[in-house]
């Protein structure tokens, strides 16, 4: 590096012309979102990274991972996904509400290929329709324990032949609760359980650049018909780093997620910018 600092001087608008006079290549982000974690995991491996709320009862008693855990549970999916044949330009469908896995997952897609998040909410025709633009093979999906509507969405997109594996994934805090299966062509298991010998220590697949794809956000527009809007890893690291390059957010800071991870909000907001700051 040559020196300049990565965060810059800000107090007050008239900042913002020397801010944009240095390129973001010379501010030495990380090169994607997998190595933004990687960064964080160095920094502050024993600071609580992600703190989910298995329900509103029970709102005292978070399930926490540090910095450390988050990034073996990421090696641990995006392994997984390499075994399962994701490559760099491959994607990964992502359909589940809100959990501690779904936040593994989608970094993992990013770091083994390419994450599709898509709104549970929507009909089978049209996840089916955004699986075969996206060209996504491999499902991630939530398990009956936690959304048995997706999952029956997920069985039926399988029985169609729109994809080859079905990774369940468990409420928080909870263990796999049934046995593989086979469904069609496709074979359906939970994620943990698929993915608990994959090697936690590191990513062994490709790693990607900035200008690598990162995911593949739908979004109606005015029209209402969900479309593909691609996300390059430098387009999510750079929104993450504004974000976060402001004075409010420190090592002490604490984000309330409550936007769905199929929200390009929850995922750059609430889920990228901290790793930052830790």
């Amino acid at each position: 590096m040559n020196g300049t600092p990565l965060w810059p001087r800000y107090s007050g608008p008239d900042d913002i012309v020397e801010i944009e006079r240095i390129p973001l290549s010379e501010r030495g982000l990380p090169a994607s979102t997998y190595e933004l974690l990687c960064r964080a995991a160095r920094l502050w491996p024993d600071r609580t990274a992600t703190a989910v709320l298995t329900n509103t009862e029970r709102w005292q008693e978070p399930v926490n991972l540090t910095f450390a855990e988050l990034l073996a549970n990421v090696n641990r999916i995006a392994n997984l996904l390499t075994q399962l044949g994701v490559g760099r330009e491959d994607t990964v469908a992502l359909l589940s509400p809100n959990c501690q896995e779904l936040i593994s997952a989608t970094l993992a897609a990013q770091a083994a290929g390419i994450a599709v998040p898509i709104n549970p909410g929507l009909s089978e025709d049209h996840i089916a329709e955004l699986l075969q633009r996206s060209g996504a093979r491999v499902l991630v999906a939530a398990a009956p324990d936690l959304d048995p509507v997706v999952t029956e969405a997920a069985i039926s997109l399988a029985k169609k032949g729109l994809v080859d594996h079905v990774l369940l994934m468990s409420p928080t805090g909870q263990a796999p609760a049934g046995p593989p299966s086979t469904v069609g062509y496709a074979s359906v298991d939970y994620l943990a359980r698929r993915a608990a010998n994959a090697s936690s220590e590191q990513f062994h697949g490709h790693r990607a650049g900035p200008g690598d794809l990162a995911a593949l956000f739908h979004t109606g527009g005015t029209t209402g018909t969900p479309k593909l809007a691609a996300h390059t890893q430098a387009n999510e690291v750079a929104d993450a780093w504004m974000l976060a390059a402001n004075d409010l957010p420190d090592e002490n800071a604490v984000y309330f997620a409550a936007l769905p991870l199929f929200h390009v909000n929850a995922l750059v907001v609430t889920v990228l910018a901290p790793l930052f700051k830790g």
